[in-house]
């Protein structure tokens, strides 16, 4: 792979870190966590660590605050788990 391959690879991959937030069923926050989001050549994908319990639980992205409005969420549910990536050839 040559320096120019590597720089592209570098390029596609867009990084940007999310706020997350744990919902009850009357969609209040009981728990938070972080994430980003990674753009790999057309797909998206929300990144995070596996401790904060994502499949058992739902889940929204904070979007914004608005001091009449609120926190602005935007449902995302309960997330699965990456358990293996290879990077090699």
């Amino acid at each position: 792979m040559t320096k120019a391959d590597v720089e592209s690879s570098v390029l596609a991959v867009k990084l940007t870190s999310v706020p997350l937030r744990k919902l009850n069923r009357d969609k209040e926050v009981i728990d938070n966590g972080s994430g980003c989001l990674v753009d790999y050549f057309g797909n998206r994908m929300l990144l995070t660590v596996s401790h904060k319990g994502l499949a058992d639980g739902n889940w929204a992205i904070e979007l914004d605050f608005d001091q009449e409005k609120g926190t602005r969420l935007y449902q995302v549910g309960g997330l699965n788990y990456v358990t293996r990536i290879d990077c090699g050839s």
